[in-house]
């Protein structure tokens, strides 16, 4: 039997993903499991009205990005409804500006990625992977802590929007639910009955995307059923880089979460050397700025390709040279025999639709500001957007494999690259490099502020800093999982998200 690691944003999906390893199945089918039930149990995270990205490194292929991120929609939409759609204000992180509603969802492409993902490495049966979710939808899951906290910011500003989004967090009577309250989706589970009996067809040219696109135009929004239609994931070579005995595989662009990721890493260099001191706290805000400032050119530009190509052949040695002077859900699993899967899904901050009889909440892509710097609806319909994901695998030259990602919108790549510098150059545990203090480089009124959980040295930072009183859901959450060269199984959970963990045993 093939053991498996999984390690996923709620328990439920590691249990479902860490199934698999009895029935015959590998990483690919646990991550997708896994990634399924997340669609139901993290409500206000991700759903599978999300964009995603997964990355697969075989042991003896190529590591591929599987594309399904969300896609700008609008084909046959009137086109005076572009520019058009709902801003709000919540306090979440301080103080979040987004836009929902139904101007506000892209076309989402995470079902189809999963769906090519298993086609190309899955073992399993397609409905077999998504049953566990159904009988979940079906009678009723646990509110998660970490979306109870969310719903607390979010749920008059978003959740309000639909009597299927209300649902999610207040109860008929208008009392607020609390965590680990059982939530049935009887509509959500219907839903997830066609996918397993016609695939991602039921979406994309099925009767669930002809309701949802309906619905969407019907309320002033631009995704229509040809936008469903057209809609492919796509295989891409991955993004790598090595450092030190690591190779690094990772997002493409056009997404921007793999290359500021790889700029983070290799303008640290072998940074922090023994522990995370002052100064290379102070260090990494300075690389944090710079970084964060290319990711902000790489979302406006419209060459993502040659702008990426220009940040990792030349302006990482220019920066290194200058710095000398001075929400989402992720699934990681690894197999026994090497193979490694990594999936984050996103619905943004949630665009507050979840359309009559489908139980699905649509993400809110097309309104994250972040991500939008040229204004609302200026992508052209048909279009990739941009996303921060980086899933990514990490192989060594003896034999170790890692998969991680992390959830957290604009905190992912900070979160990742912390990970992933407390593993290469401190040598920590995969548990410690998770649950390690974190500090991210954020703008307060135009002003850089470092933000920062307790155990963070901040004394040398040159910015204004924030601090948390406790390791808190805005730094990221990170789900990884390895095979060591002993053959050693490992899954390690965010304790920042609530997720969960699983080693099937042998």
């Amino acid at each position: 039997m093939t053991r498996i690691a999984v390690a996923a944003g709620t328990p439920l999906g590691a249990d479902a993903g860490g199934a698999v390893a009895g029935a015959g199945g590998n990483a690919v089918d646990a991550a997708v499991a896994a990634t399924f039930m997340t669609w139901v149990c993290e409500p206000g995270l991700t759903s599978m009205g999300s964009g995603g990205f997964c990355c697969v490194w075989p042991p003896d292929e190529a590591a591929v990005t599987i594309d399904g991120f969300t896609e700008m929609p609008g084909r046959s939409a009137d086109p005076a409804r572009f520019g058009s759609a709902k801003r709000i204000t919540m306090p979440y992180g301080g103080q979040t500006d987004t836009i929902i509603g139904p101007g506000s969802v892209g076309t989402p492409g995470a079902l189809a990625a999963i769906e090519l993902v298993w086609r190309r490495w899955g073992r399993m049966p397609w409905d077999e992977l998504i049953q566990p979710a159904i009988a979940v939808a079906r009678a009723g899951f646990p509110l998660p802590v970490v979306s109870q906290r969310y719903f607390i910011a979010s749920g008059e500003a978003i959740y309000s929007e639909t009597p299927g989004a209300q649902h999610l967090y207040l109860r008929a009577d208008g009392t607020r639910r609390e965590a680990g309250e059982l939530i049935p989706m009887p509509d959500l589970a219907d839903a997830l009955e066609h996918v397993a009996a016609s695939g991602a067809e039921a979406l994309y040219r099925g009767d669930l995307g002809a309701t949802i696109a309906q619905w969407i135009t019907d309320h002033g929004g631009l995704l229509g059923r040809d936008d469903f239609q057209q809609y492919r994931a796509a295989a891409l070579p991955c993004l790598e880089t090595t450092t030190g005995r690591w190779r690094l595989a990772t997002n493409p662009p056009p997404a921007v979460g793999g290359v500021v990721l790889i700029e983070l890493a290799a303008l640290m260099g072998d940074r922090p050397r023994t522990k995370w001191t002052a100064p290379d706290v102070a260090l990494f805000a300075r690389v944090m700025e710079l970084a964060f400032g290319d990711r902000s050119r790489l979302r406006a530009d419209e060459d993502p390709h040659a702008t990426a190509a220009e940040l990792l052949d030349s302006a990482i040695e220019q920066r290194r040279r200058a710095l000398a002077s001075p929400s989402t859900s992720h699934t990681s699993a690894v197999d026994s025999d090497g193979l490694a899967c990594s999936i984050t899904t996103s619905t943004g901050y949630g665009s507050g639709v979840v359309v009559p009889g489908t139980g699905i909440m649509l993400n809110n892509v097309l309104g994250e500001i972040e991500l939008s710097p040229n204004g609302l609806h200026t992508t052209e319909p048909g279009r990739r957007l941009r996303s921060t994901m980086a899933p990514s695998v990490v192989r060594s030259d003896t034999g170790h494999v890692i998969a991680f990602g992390a959830a957290g919108a604009d905190r992912i790549t900070s979160a990742m690259a912390q990970v992933w510098l407390n593993t290469a150059n401190l040598g920590m545990s995969l548990q410690h490099a998770v649950a390690h203090p974190r500090c991210h480089l954020e703008w307060i009124d135009g002003e850089p502020v470092v933000a920062h959980e307790p155990g963070v040295d901040v004394s040398a930072v040159p910015f204004t800093t924030r601090a948390f009183d406790e390791i808190y859901m805005y730094f990221g959450g990170v789900q990884a999982a390895e095979r060591a060269p002993s053959g050693e199984l490992v899954a390690v959970a965010d304790p920042r998200r609530g997720g969960g963990s699983t080693v099937s045993e042998s």
